[in-house]
């Protein structure tokens, strides 16, 4: 819900003719004002602030990939081909990236009802696509030439496996601790630098000042909403698989199409609601959960934690003996049930209380 009315100010800011790279700047800086306190009160208390040096560099370097691939590219395909086929179009593009990431690099399992999910979703892209010209505002439409509406669907779908990337570093990270604090200032820090760097070279500071006022609040309410929304989608992925995530925040497939064509006028389609019912018939399909997500939640249930892993981060680092001899109570049961190849402690640890529970 939270990126659907994101979207939704997106799309009057495309509207409203302001440039891609400008839009995705100011969208940005709530997410960083918004962080920056919950950091310092982390601080405050104590805690660690952030994770270890190579995930920070990998969230650094994701979150670039996410906000010029991703938020920039978005940004500039809704105003060619509108809200009601960007965003099917960048989430089945997040889904078939999440399950081909997942299953390589956090080792996800694949069922034969993810496959057919994806199989569904992947065709759901391709009617999209040739509805896209239909699509575009009939105002508009002999403006447009066909092949820039071409750019604008792989532009979509490049931003969507742009986000897939994003999605799956971030579980990575939370796996290894990384808070929601950090993760979410990292990402929207290095967007800021990054795009706002490219803004003013584009435009300098006439375009800053040219900017009216309702245009601040809509590209401003959309980076709030983006906010709020991101925040929950980091606490998601801390919590169960980066694909049953994904689909779940795939929803905002139908509420987009809703938005695009009752709140800015985009014309419906046949092809539309193909695309759109095909996508939500794949979300359904697609798995709720995964073994070892059940084993990261019962992980953090196992240690009580209260805060988002950092706290538990901070207790080891404080006390190292007493998770010694935990793992080295622990290791007296036996291997763990599916412990986590990549050696993490947490899950490791975790496992092999629960091998005697579950």
């Amino acid at each position: 819900m939270g990126y659907t009315a994101a979207n939704g100010f997106l799309k009057a800011a495309a509207e409203a003719e302001l440039t891609p790279i400008w839009v995705s700047t100011v969208k940005t800086l709530p997410t960083v004002v918004g962080a920056l306190p919950w950091l310092i009160w982390s601080w405050s208390r104590g805690l660690r602030l952030f994770p270890p040096r190579r995930v920070v560099f990998e969230l650094l370097l994701a979150g670039l990939v996410g906000q010029l691939a991703g938020n920039a590219l978005f940004q500039w395909s809704l105003g060619i081909v509108g809200l009601a086929i960007t965003v099917p179009l960048c989430f089945g593009a997040i889904i078939f990236s999440s399950v081909v990431l997942g299953r390589i690099w956090l080792q996800e399992s694949v069922t034969p009802a993810t496959l057919a999910s994806v199989t569904l979703i992947i065709t759901a892209i391709w009617i999209l696509s040739l509805s896209a010209q239909g699509a575009v505002d009939p105002i508009l439409q002999q403006a447009i030439p066909t092949g820039q509406v071409v750019l604008a669907v792989v532009a979509a779908c490049i931003a969507g496996s742009a986000y897939g990337v994003l999605g799956m570093v971030i579980r990575r990270a939370a796996i290894q601790n990384a808070s929601v604090a950090a993760t979410t200032f990292l990402i929207s820090g290095v967007g800021t630098v990054s795009l706002g760097l490219l803004n003013w070279q584009q435009q300098g500071w006439e375009g800053v000042q040219q900017t009216t006022t309702d245009q601040w609040i809509l590209m401003v309410s959309a980076g709030v909403c983006n906010f709020i929304a991101f925040v929950a989608l980091t606490r998601a992925l801390q919590i169960t698989s980066l694909i049953f995530v994904n689909a779940i925040n795939a929803s905002q497939v139908a509420m987009a199409a809703l938005v695009g064509v009752f709140l800015f006028g985009e014309q419906m389609s046949i092809g539309l609601v193909a695309g759109a019912f095909l996508t939500a018939l794949g979300l359904l399909l697609m798995p709720r959960k995964t073994a070892r997500a059940a084993r990261y939640r019962r992980a953090r249930e196992l240690a009580g934690e209260s805060d988002l892993g950092v706290e538990k981060a901070a207790r080891l680092d404080s006390n190292p003996s007493s998770f010694a001899s935990s793992q080295s109570d622990s290791s007296s049961k036996g291997p763990s049930n599916g412990a986590v190849s990549n050696g993490n402690a947490e899950l490791t640890l975790a496992d092999e209380l629960s091998s005697g529970t579950e």
